[in-house]
């Protein structure tokens, strides 16, 4: 709860990021059902062809005639690792950011990855949707915070399918089936069990280089798939219009808004040991929690003189 709380503070309630933070459903036994049975996460308007030019141009130079669904995702997915600066002058990472402005400036963190991936799957008609693995530390094995990260589902041949564009990661079966989060979660052998011709393309990365195979596959669950870890479902329309400009992030903006950060973060860390994280704070919006927590306005008037 703090972490996506956190996360929400960060990024104004209109931007895309703040969208996906906030739309999303906790995955449990409760929603499960609901998450992968019906149509969550699917949009009902279809992509307009020249809306989103630079995701266009950047899926042609990946995707051709003749692939599969699942042929497009992995290609586009396996693409996100190393993104290219197509702009001369990119700025720092902020959330907030639309689709185009993440391939402009050569990436982002995983949440950017991805969300662009999850447009540029909807560019093409696959419905596709983000998911976020929250914060959470095992406190019988490890001191180590695990989760903390964003993937995404791409919804192929009647399925969803997990996709990793920040780790080149996908889960794939040896009948060429692609297994859903809810899947992983739930028998972790299958993702384990993945035909080692397959691991060997998708050479997943940025994990320690002597963890590989099924030991890396083995922590990657544990780390982001174990039922302790909260999992919210979410929702990106590459149709959205995505507020705000582009953030150019000088020096003095970040040392402010580590300050900024690091006041949030206290804050909240002082509610939870207090058991006064409730659900009326999560609940509250940026303007609410800035009233009641008493924090530094500057991040909000930055934002507000944005979208002004």
């Amino acid at each position: 709860m703090a972490f996506t709380l956190l996360t929400e503070m960060m990024a104004h309630k209109d931007t895309p990021f703040g969208r996906l933070a906030r739309n999303g459903m906790l995955l449990n036994e409760e929603t499960e059902s609901f998450l992968y049975d019906g149509e969550f996460g699917f949009i009902s308007e279809r992509y307009k062809a020249g809306s989103r030019p630079i995701l266009e141009s950047y899926i042609g130079r990946f995707v051709t005639d003749g692939m599969s669904d699942g042929e497009k995702a992995i290609a586009l997915s396996q693409s996100l690792d190393d993104l290219p600066k197509l702009h001369p002058k990119p700025p720092a990472f902020l959330y907030g950011e639309s689709d185009e402005e993440t391939i402009l400036k050569g990436g982002g963190h995983c949440s950017c990855r991805a969300k662009v991936l999850v447009g540029m799957c909807q560019v093409l008609g696959i419905q596709a949707r983000p998911a976020l693995m929250w914060a959470w530390k095992d406190r019988e094995k490890s001191d180590d915070l695990l989760g903390g990260h964003t993937v995404a589902e791409v919804f192929i041949d009647g399925q969803w399918g997990f996709f990793d564009p920040q780790h080149h990661l996908y889960a794939r079966t040896h009948d060429g089936s692609f297994l859903s989060m809810l899947r992983i979660r739930k028998d972790p052998e299958v993702f384990y069990d993945m035909p080692e011709d397959e691991i060997a393309r998708m050479q997943p990365k940025g994990y320690p280089g002597a963890m590989e195979g099924r030991a890396l596959l083995e922590y990657y669950w544990y780390k982001n798939f174990h039922p302790n870890c909260p999992t919210c479902i979410t929702t990106h329309n590459v149709n959205d219009p995505a507020l705000g400009p582009w953030n150019w992030a000088t020096k003095e903006f970040r040392q402010q808004q580590d300050h900024d950060h690091k006041l949030q973060r206290d804050f909240l860390s002082d509610l939870a040991e207090k058991g006064e994280l409730t659900e009326e704070v999560y609940w509250m919006d940026v303007d609410e929690f800035r009233e009641f927590s008493g924090i530094t306005d500057w991040q909000l008037r930055t934002w507000k003189e944005r979208l002004a």
